[in-house]
C-alpha cells in the first residue's frame, strides 16, 4: 500500500512476541495459548515451506460426496450446474507466525477473465496439526447454469501473506455439466 511503513519496533516473530513483556504473568499465559505448541518450540517443519498446503477440498450442500485434493494439487474438477458448493483448506505453517494469510482467485472462461475474489483466511502460529479454513463461512458458493454457464472455466489461486510472500500458486480447470459425470 502507498505510504506504508512498518514500524522499526515492530515485533517478527515467536520469540519476540514471547519475550516481550515476559515479567506480565498473564499476558505471557494468554500469548501460550494463542501460540498453542509453538510457544514450547514446536514450529514445524523449519527446512520446508512457510506455508504448505495439506489439502484442497470441495463441499457440497446437496450430499454430494466431496472432493477432495491432497497437496491442493487440482487438475481438473467437475461440477453440476447449480450444484451449491464450499472450499475447505488445510494447510500447516512452519517455522514461524504467517501473517494475514490471503486466498485470491481469479476466474477465466475461453481466456477472458469473468470474477476474481480475495479471502483473507488470517494469521497463523506454526502447529503440529494443520490448520483448516471454510469459506464461504455462511453461505454456500452456486455453480453457473444455463447453456451460457456450462462449460471450461479456468481458475487461478494465490496464497499470499501480509509481507507480499506468495506461498503458493495453482491453476487448474473446473468443468461445469448437467450433471456429475
Amino acid at each position: 500500500a502507498a505510504g506504508y511503513a512498518e514500524d522499526a519496533n515492530a515485533l517478527k516473530g515467536i520469540n519476540d512476541i514471547l519475550n516481550a513483556d515476559a515479567e506480565d504473568e498473564s499476558l505471557r499465559k494468554y500469548k501460550e495459548q494463542l501460540l498453542g505448541a509453538a510457544a514450547q518450540g514446536n514450529v514445524g517443519d523449519s527446512s520446508g515451506p512457510r506455508v504448505q498446503i495439506e489439502s484442497f477440498d470441495v463441499l457440497f450442500e446437496d450430499g454430494h460426496p466431496e472432493i477432495c485434493f491432497p497437496g491442493g494439487d487440482v487438475t481438473e474438477l467437475v461440477i453440476k450446474e447449480k450444484a451449491n458448493y464450499k472450499f475447505r483448506i488445510k494447510f500447516r505453517v512452519n517455522g514461524d507466525i504467517v501473517a494475514g494469510l490471503t486466498y485470491a482467485t481469479k476466474i477465466k472462461k475461453l481466456s477472458v477473465a469473468i470474477d476474481s475474489d480475495e479471502t483473507v483466511l488470517g494469521s497463523y502460529p506454526p502447529a503440529p496439526e494443520p490448520h483448516e479454513f471454510i469459506f464461504p463461512r455462511h453461505d454456500w458458493f452456486e455453480a453457473p447454469s444455463g447453456m451460457l454457464g456450462r462449460g471450461a472455466y479456468t481458475i487461478t489461486n494465490v496464497y499470499t501473506d501480509a509481507d507480499g510472500v506468495e506461498h503458493l500458486r495453482t491453476s487448474f480447470s473446473v468443468k461445469i455439466k448437467k450433471d456429475w459425470e
